[in-house]
């Protein structure tokens, strides 16, 4: 089954072979995946949440993540509950949330490098 995300970091071998052959990545090859959510004047809601969870129990590898501008009580505990990364609330009145985001992204890139990589 195909799904899309919003980002999606792939090893360099999928991202040239999904290219060249014109076809979808093997989710089995990302690093990370992040499913974004921009909204301003309505709330992320649960059936949303609900949908995220499906999505990430499909691509079982890497680091999976929700992030949104808009933060509701439902998805923060929905997420919780699940043990599942996310960050909602995010926006330039909040720069905490941003530099904890880009923090759990820079870990994950270094915990793949530390895996794969051979000098």
């Amino acid at each position: 089954m195909q799904h899309e995300c919003d980002v999606a970091v792939l090893f360099k071998s999928e991202a040239d072979a999904s290219r060249a052959n014109n076809a979808h990545p093997r989710f089995s090859k990302t690093l990370l995946t992040v499913e974004c959510k921009f909204y301003i004047n309505s709330n992320v809601g649960i059936g949303l949440g609900r949908s995220f969870l499906g999505l990430i129990h499909d691509i079982q590898n890497g680091e999976r993540y929700f992030v949104s501008t808009r933060a509701t009580k439902s998805v923060s505990q929905l997420f919780a509950k699940h043990n599942k990364e996310y960050e909602i609330g995010l926006s330039p009145m909040e720069p905490d949330l941003e530099v904890r985001l880009r923090g759990s992204f820079e870990k994950a890139f270094r915990d793949f490098k530390s895996e794969y990589y051979k000098p």
